[in-house]
């Protein structure tokens, strides 16, 4: 077994699969990122693949791979992987989540805050 980064590499098939799915998934999402392919505040394809690649990750690169290790060497560590890898796959749905979902140009309500007051306005000039 090799170890690369927090993976450990028994069968080097699986890990070019699972990277081959990380590779077209981030293909997928710079093209959505671009305007190349259009996608809409409805459109939750990238998140089925980021699903997809957790899945693949969890399985095939964290049990599958481990489980192969003589004494169960690392099994151990397979829940810390689980959650390592966990915010490297929510974080780039979220943010084509926010892509997608925000308008161009904030209305002054979008926060949830009401409009300025005129009384919060204060001129720096006259209290100084």
């Amino acid at each position: 077994p090799v170890g690369v980064a927090m993976f450990t590499v028994t069968f080097p098939e699986i890990s070019v699969f699972v990277g081959l799915v990380y590779v077209l998934n981030g293909f997928y999402g710079l093209a959505r990122a671009f305007g190349l392919i259009p996608a809409g505040p409805e459109d939750h394809s990238f998140q089925m693949g980021i699903a997809f690649q957790y899945f693949c990750t969890l399985v095939l690169m964290i049990l599958v791979q481990v489980a192969y290790l003589e004494g169960g060497a690392m099994a151990p560590a397979a829940p810390s992987r689980a959650c390592l890898t966990l915010g490297a796959h929510v974080l780039p749905a979220f943010l084509d989540y926010k892509m997608r979902s925000t308008p161009e140009e904030l209305p002054v309500d979008y926060y949830g805050l009401e409009g300025t007051d005129k009384t919060d306005d204060v001129d720096v000039e006259a209290n100084a």
